[in-house]
C-alpha cells in the first residue's frame, strides 16, 4: 500500500503478506506520521478534497515522484522476498528523505 498526506509532502510505504489487507494495522503504524498537522486547516476551501481534486494542494510531479518510488519498492520487496516493510519518506524542496525504513 503506498499513500501520500494533503499536499503530497510525505508518503508511506507499506508491504505485508497476508491474505486480506487489514487497513486499521496500517493507520495503527502510520497514524503519528499522517496526522501531523502540516497545513492550517481553518483556510481549506471545503472538506474531503483528495488527490483526484483540481485544488488539490500537489503538483503532477509531485505525485509523480511518490509514484515512482512506489514501484521502486514494489520491485524491491518482491525481490528480497519480504513479508512485511514499512517505509516512510518525506519531500522538502524537491529532495526526498527517508525517514523510517522497518522491515519484519
Amino acid at each position: 500500500m503506498g499513500a501520500f498526506n494533503y499536499g503530497a509532502t510525505r508518503f508511506g510505504y507499506y508491504k505485508t503478506k497476508i491474505e486480506r489487507f487489514n487497513c486499521d494495522i496500517y493507520n495503527s503504524k502510520t497514524a503519528e506520521f499522517y496526522n501531523e498537522k502540516t497545513i492550517d486547516e481553518s483556510n481549506l476551501i471545503m472538506e474531503g478534497i483528495g488527490c483526484y481534486h483540481p485544488i488539490f494542494p500537489a503538483t503532477y510531479s509531485d505525485v509523480s515522484i511518490w509514484a515512482s518510488i512506489f514501484v521502486k519498492e514494489i520491485i524491491s520487496t518482491l525481490d528480497k522476498g519480504v513479508k512485511e516493510k514499512l517505509k516512510l519518506f518525506e519531500m522538502e524542496g524537491g529532495a526526498v528523505k527517508i525517514l523510517k525504513d522497518e522491515e519484519v
